[in-house]
C-alpha cells in the first residue's frame, strides 16, 4: 500500500505536470436537481470502491491520473489540499490556487466530490457497510469558490484564514446567552440572499434562489465560478475584489483592512465615500452586471425531467 505521504506527493506532481496549453475534454456545465454542479466529460472515469469513512490518498491517487486528463484548465497551478478544510468533507478531493489582487489575498477552492451519486446502472461493483460501490462516470461534480483569504498547510491540519464578516453570534434562550461558531448558527442560504442584494437585485440574470454567484462560506463572502480555468478565476478576481469590500464594509470598518483611505485610493475607479459609506460607483456597477450577466441557465423538457438546468456561458 502507498504511503498517505507519497500518495499526496503523486498526486501533486500529476497536478504539477499540466501545461497552460492542455485544454479540456468536456462538454455543458449543469446544474442538478440538489443545486450540485457538474460537469460532462468526452468519455468515462472508472471509480473505484472508497471507504464510508474518508476518501484516502493512499487508495485514490489513481482517480486524479484518470480525471487530469479531461480537466486540466481546472487543475493547472492547483496545489491538493492535504487537510480538508472542512474535515466534514471527507469525500471531496481540495485543489487551492492563491491568486493576488489589488489588495487582497484569495483562494480559489476547487472541489471534486466522488462518492457515488449516479444510477444502479453505473454500479461497477455493489458497496456495503464500509465502502461505496465502484462505478463508472461521464460527468464530474464539483464546488469551485473564490475565497478572500489564505490557506497555510501545517503538518497533520490546514488552516483556512479569511476575511471575517462575522466571528460570532449571540443568542437569548430563557435567560442565558449561549456563544458559537458562525458555522453552527447562520443560515447560509439566507446570509448568501443577503449578501447578493447589497450588491442589487438586478445584478443576476440567474435567480439568487436557483444558483447564488455570491455565497456565504468559510465565515466570509464567497464567489462562485462555474467554469474555473485560471484566467476566469483571475478575472473574477479582479471583478469581485471591490463587490467583496463593498459587503464587507457592511459588517465591518473597511479601514481596518489596509488603513483610513486606502481602499478608495486603490479602488478609486469602482468605490467611492459618502456620507452614507462605502458605495460603488455607476461605472463599477455596470461592469459587475455585464460580469454576472455572461452566465444564463437553459432548461429544456429532456431536463426538466432530470432536474437539471445547463449554463450558458457567454465568453465573448
Amino acid at each position: 500500500m502507498v504511503r498517505e505521504l507519497d500518495a499526496v506527493s503523486k498526486i501533486q506532481k500529476i497536478l504539477d505536470s499540466i501545461s497552460p496549453r492542455e485544454k479540456n475534454k468536456t462538454g455543458d456545465i449543469y446544474l442538478n436537481i440538489i443545486q450540485n454542479e457538474f460537469i460532462k466529460i468526452d468519455g468515462r472515469i472508472d471509480i473505484p470502491k472508497i471507504s464510508v469513512n474518508e476518501l484516502d490518498y493512499r487508495s485514490s491517487a489513481g482517480i486524479v491520473e484518470k480525471m487530469s486528463p479531461f480537466i486540466p484548465e481546472f487543475l493547472f497551478k492547483s496545489k491538493l489540499l492535504e487537510r480538508r478544510i472542512p474535515p466534514s468533507d471527507q469525500h471531496f478531493f481540495q485543489f487551492i490556487k492563491s491568486v493576488r489582487g489589488r489588495a487582497l489575498e484569495f483562494t480559489h477552492m476547487f472541489k471534486i466530490d466522488i462518492k457515488f451519486g449516479g444510477d444502479s446502472s453505473t454500479i461497477i461493483e455493489k458497496g456495503g457497510t464500509e465502502f461505496y460501490p465502484s462505478y463508472f462516470t461521464d460527468r464530474i461534480y464539483f464546488k469551485s469558490r473564490l475565497i478572500p483569504g489564505t490557506v497555510t498547510q501545517h503538518p497533520g491540519r490546514s488552516e483556512l484564514n479569511t476575511l471575517r464578516l462575522m466571528d460570532a453570534n449571540r443568542v437569548d434562550s430563557e435567560g442565558f446567552f449561549y456563544s458559537f461558531a458562525v458555522f453552527e448558527d447562520i443560515k447560509a442560504r439566507e446570509t448568501s440572499k443577503k449578501l447578493s442584494d447589497f450588491l442589487g437585485s438586478d445584478m443576476f440574470k440567474i435567480s439568487t434562489d436557483i444558483y447564488p454567484f455570491v455565497v456565504y462560506d468559510y465565515f466570509t463572502g464567497c464567489l462562485n465560478i462555474p467554469c474555473p480555468s485560471y484566467d476566469q478565476i483571475e478575472e473574477a478576481v479582479s471583478v469581485f475584489e471591490p463587490a467583496f469590500l463593498y459587503i464587507y464594509s457592511f459588517y465591518k470598518n473597511v479601514d481596518g483592512i489596509l488603513g483610513p483611505g486606502s481602499i478608495g485610493e486603490i479602488f478609486s475607479d469602482e468605490l467611492e465615500y459618502t456620507d452614507q459609506g462605502l458605495v460603488l460607483t455607476p461605472s463599477y456597477r455596470e461592469r459587475l452586471r455585464k460580469y454576472f450577466s455572461r452566465y444564463a441557465l437553459y432548461q429544456d423538457d429532456d431536463l426538466a425531467l432530470k432536474g437539471w438546468r445547463r449554463f450558458i456561458i457567454d465568453e465573448a
